[in-house]
């Protein structure tokens, strides 16, 4: 039966071989995805991959040569989502539970992460970054359900702080923090509220 399979399957006449290949777009490339625009919405990260916007199906950072490619906020990390300034948490230090992190620190994360290097070298090439958000409780920002692309951010500075202590070792660790501010004259990220004065 296999070799049925494979003799239809090979056979030029039933399946071309330009047929056979399937064309993704690449995450591994810098700004937008020509095929995607702000504010499309996925039901999970792997649809946001299939589409070229972040590689990564779990981890936050999407690393590149020149810097990052993608980041993706999902309420998992210490972050601020301020709608067009970012203060996102670098990757690393978290004790993993089933595959993923706990939100509690429990050692230092690294500069010398290829993941947080490639988000310090976005600010010297600077490479704009795409901005995946995920749902998230304490983001205005955020899709109640699912991941949107948010168009394009630049990496504007780093720091180290000290996080909150662990609840149960009372040890505070190193976290690296990344500024991204988003380029202008983009379309207007949705909000789920409307704060008076706005």
């Amino acid at each position: 039966m296999e070799a049925r399979r494979k003799s239809v399957m090979l056979n030029p006449d039933l399946f071309p071989p330009e047929a056979l290949k399937v064309q993704r777009p690449s995450a591994d490339v810098y700004g937008p995805v020509k095929t995607v625009g702000v504010g499309h919405l996925w039901e999970n990260r792997k649809g946001a991959c299939a589409a070229g916007v972040h590689r990564k199906t779990q981890a936050g950072i999407s690393p590149g040569p020149h810097g990052a490619y993608s980041i993706c906020l999902s309420g998992r990390y210490d972050d601020e989502d301020h709608g067009d300034r970012i203060v996102y948490t670098g990757t690393g230090g978290q004790a993993d539970d089933f595959g993923k992190p706990t939100g509690h620190p429990t050692e230092d994360q690294s500069e010398d992460d290829p993941m947080n290097l490639s988000l310090i070298m976005s600010i010297a090439t600077a490479k704009p970054v795409r901005v995946l958000r995920g749902p998230d409780a304490h983001s205005d920002f955020a899709p109640k359900v699912g991941y949107r692309y948010d168009g394009l951010y630049f990496v504007r500075n780093w720091w180290t702080e000290s996080s909150k202590p662990h609840p149960v070792t009372k040890k505070s660790c190193i976290l690296l923090k990344f500024e991204l501010e988003r380029l202008p004259g983009q379309p207007p990220l949705a909000r789920r509220t409307v704060r008076r004065g706005q």
